[in-house]
């Protein structure tokens, strides 16, 4: 009789976070089976670093078009990014979801490949483990608390804030 251990931090159930099949997950979300998704969850605002991410982004989906970004969450950057998905034509390339339940979150980051977390200042960001948890492999701005469980180069990338050319 065994019991299951719940691993709990910051009040976050991280059992819900675990790597499931990723085809699973995308058909469910009407997601490509053929492209690699990076995945941002949070706030669009300037303290998260988002306009940094989206300037980069069209450099990225030139190089490789079989990448697709998710935005989940809401903010005072949102209509601006959307329009300037719009004018940049790379609407194919980048989905916004809007705001999601927490207790879906998991199956959005096992659809993904990547987690990418621009922030340009952060604590300990609960959305980082519990992407690392689902196994994704995370790209993060090297701020607040990140670098306490991502090492560079070994279990993710860390990269300087407002960095787009990084």
């Amino acid at each position: 009789n065994k019991e299951k251990v719940k691993l709990i931090y910051n009040g976050i159930d991280l059992n819900n976070f675990k790597p499931r099949n990723k085809n699973i997950y995308r058909k469910k979300f009407n997601l490509p089976l053929d492209k690699k998704i990076i995945l941002y969850v949070g706030w669009m605002t300037k303290a998260k670093g988002v306009d940094y991410l989206f300037d980069t982004i069209p450099n990225l989906i030139r190089k490789n078009k079989k990448i697709l970004f998710l935005f989940i969450g809401e903010g005072d950057l949102k209509d601006i990014l959307i329009k300037k998905v719009e004018k940049l034509k790379i609407s194919q390339n980048i989905k916004f979801l809007g705001q999601k339940p927490h207790h879906e979150l998991p199956y959005y980051m096992n659809a993904a490949d990547i987690y990418i977390l621009p922030s340009l200042a952060e604590g300990m960001p609960n959305n980082v483990l519990e992407a690392m948890a689902s196994g994704l492999a995370i790209i993060s701005t090297d701020v607040g608390g990140v670098k306490d469980f991502i090492i560079n180069e070994k279990n993710g990338l860390l990269i300087k804030p407002k960095s787009s050319k990084e």
